[in-house]
């Protein structure tokens, strides 16, 4: 059970594997949280180390003393140290993105579909935007309760198609309208994907050869 293949992790992607990239994702996040709280303590502890808090330099605009902004001592020990300067770059760049994808990944997760699945999803729902999604009758039977039409066979019938179709079918409005099979709820989703069934194994009794 596959999704797809990674070329990053250079691995394949699937049910019974995507739960330590998850878990990998969560605990990078977490340490990039955790690290930007040190290295902030470290940077204002600095400030007081060097004297830099309510310091007073000289202002060529104003032409007199002021005091020197929380801006300015920052870029002031950056510019004395450049591993801490890079350090704070890489925090400032890798946090939030990585945050961002984690959540992303959590949260398509819990809609029960994969990265892969989601692009797939999103050209369905620009076809049914384009009015060219149809539920088809008579195959599959159709039900219409809540909204959903559960069970159904659905096809993209281009425009200029539509009028010599003849068979009786329902347009789609919007995606609400597609039920997602492997969906079984945002809980129970995470659940199969953090705890997944057995995996099938090759052979059900020993191999003899």
């Amino acid at each position: 059970m596959l999704d797809h293949h990674c070329i990053w992790l250079n691995n394949c992607v699937g049910l019974y594997n995507a739960r330590y990239f998850l878990v990998f994702l969560v605990s990078f996040a977490n340490i990039c949280i955790y690290g930007s709280y040190i290295f902030a303590t470290i940077l204002l502890e600095l400030r007081h180390v060097r004297g830099l808090v309510g310091t007073l330099v000289w202002d060529d605009d104003a032409m007199d003393m002021v005091t020197l902004s929380f801006k300015s001592s920052i870029l002031h020990l950056m510019d004395e140290n450049v591993l801490l300067a890079i350090v704070t770059v890489l925090l400032l760049v890798l946090t939030p993105a990585i945050l961002f994808f984690a959540a992303y990944q959590i949260r398509i997760s819990m809609l029960g579909y994969t990265s892969n699945e989601e692009s797939k999803w999103l050209n369905v729902d620009d076809a049914i935007k384009d009015g060219v999604v149809f539920c088809i009758h008579g195959e599959g039977g159709t039900s219409m309760s809540s909204g959903e039409m559960d069970g159904s066979v659905f096809e993209l019938v281009e425009k200029e198609d539509q009028e010599a179709d003849v068979r009786a079918k329902t347009l789609v409005t919007c995606l609400s309208q597609v039920k997602n099979r492997y969906d079984r709820g945002p809980w129970q989703n995470l659940v199969l994907l953090m705890s997944p069934p057995q995996a099938p194994t090759r052979f059900s009794k020993p191999h003899v050869l």
